[in-house]
């Protein structure tokens, strides 16, 4: 970084600061036009992204611009016949209402160049996520920096994204900045990136409660603030247009014959295991030894944490993180790039430790990222069922107490 400042510092002192922003401009326009024709190959490639799970967060823009009612399955089927015809994905619409918003500006334009915006956005975000963690760790080699990139980019879960639209990599992003504005005090703003956050609740379920905890026990009250105020405010400006939305948009997630009552069963995740695992049981039986083992998980981590006493934010965030995608009802594969959080943090970390101990840690990490999860996939493929590949937030959850475990002093700082 600093050999850039002084390349910049050099072409600006010897011929102008128009020179030296141009050398800076081009080669991130280049970047960028190559990125944008790449994702438009993807999204408008023989109209595959009229399936995708892209479509359907369109559509809740749409239905925000067209006026429609996103929870009346009949405006819902209204909006599928104006502008997607042959795509057919739940009877109201999947999300929160506040998510639909998100994407508004993407439903101004066709859904081809929407789809290959929305790629490029979450792309970006990426890049800045990753760069900020980059930046703690201690490799500056060319070719070890190009690794990493390649490691992140083919990680199982991005290509799932890029061919589906999900918006995990925004996910990401509003937890490196909950994590980013915290750490700098800036608490306010950290608490509306939580309430963002919350728009796509299934993959937090042990993040935000212990969150919450936490900056109580930290006396944070201006967290609580940002997150109550914009929460309500959210909340309150969505049921004035649709009132009674998250009544039905609960009874269709959550209700007896709901999203996670069908799916459940099927998802990479603690839930997914047991029922794969427990088929000749019954589903109450399934439920019950699924929710004593996620207690079970949940009280052996807390006390392998407290004993520890790692109790600095990012700690607190990367194993809440893992343990979040282990143990929730309902999550798939694309929402574990999430986990590139708690890996980054255990890298960051092992930075404290011996070079022979570093490495072992490394060589656990890239394991994480490239072959455990390709091979759990593989499994998939061979079975037509992905439940074991909620082996891989656990993983993840044993490296990062694993590295945790091995530094020797007990400290409330945070590395990340």
């Amino acid at each position: 970084m600093r050999k850039k400042q002084d390349a910049f510092a050099a072409v600006r002192d010897r011929y102008g600061i128009l020179p030296a922003v141009l050398l800076v401009a081009i080669p991130i326009s280049v970047v960028l036009c190559i990125l944008f024709l790449i994702n438009y190959q993807v999204a408008g490639g023989g109209g595959y992204w009229v399936y995708s799970d892209f479509t359907m967060m369109w559509l809740g823009g749409k239905g925000i611009l067209d006026g429609a009612d996103l929870y009346n399955p009949v405006d819902w089927k209204r909006l599928h016949d104006l502008y997607a015809p042959i795509y057919r994905d739940n009877p109201i619409f999947l999300f929160p209402m506040p998510a639909a918003f998100l994407f508004v500006p993407f439903a101004l334009m066709p859904v081809n160049l929407g789809a290959t915006l929305w790629l490029l956005l979450g792309e970006l975000f990426l890049f800045v996520v990753i760069g900020d963690f980059v930046r703690k760790l201690s490799i500056r080699h060319p070719l070890a920096l190009l690794g990493l990139f390649l490691l992140v980019a083919f990680f199982s879960p991005i290509p799932i994204i890029i061919l589906t639209g999900q918006y995990s990599l925004i996910m990401l992003f509003l937890l490196w900045a909950v994590y980013a504005f915290m750490k700098r005090g800036q608490d306010l703003l950290a608490g509306i990136c939580l309430t963002l956050l919350i728009l796509r609740p299934n993959p937090f379920v042990i993040l935000l409660p212990v969150l919450l905890a936490w900056a109580l026990w930290k006396r944070r009250w201006t967290f609580f603030v940002g997150n109550g105020v914009s929460g309500l405010f959210l909340l309150a400006i969505t049921w004035m247009m649709r009132p009674g939305w998250l009544t039905l948009w609960l009874e269709y997630v959550v209700g007896n014959s709901g999203k996670i009552h069908d799916y459940g069963p099927i998802t990479p995740t603690l839930w997914g295991i047991v029922s794969d695992l427990g088929r000749s049981l019954t589903l109450n039986m399934q439920t019950a030894i699924s929710a004593a083992l996620s207690i079970l998980i949940i009280l052996v981590v807390l006390w392998m944490v407290l004993r520890h006493r790692s109790l600095a934010l990012d700690a607190v965030l990367a194993v809440s993180m893992a343990l979040s995608l282990f143990v929730t009802p309902y999550a798939w594969n694309y929402d574990q790039v999430l986990l590139l959080f708690p890996v980054f943090y255990a890298l960051v970390l092992a930075e404290k430790l011996t070079a022979e101990k570093r490495r072992g840690v490394w060589v656990a990490a890239v394991f994480v990222l490239s072959a455990w999860p390709y091979f759990l996939r593989y499994i998939a493929y061979q079975r037509d069922l992905d439940t074991f590949s909620g082996l891989v937030p656990f993983v993840v959850l044993v490296l990062v107490l694993g590295t945790m475990h091995l530094i020797p002093e007990r400290t409330h700082e945070t590395v990340l």
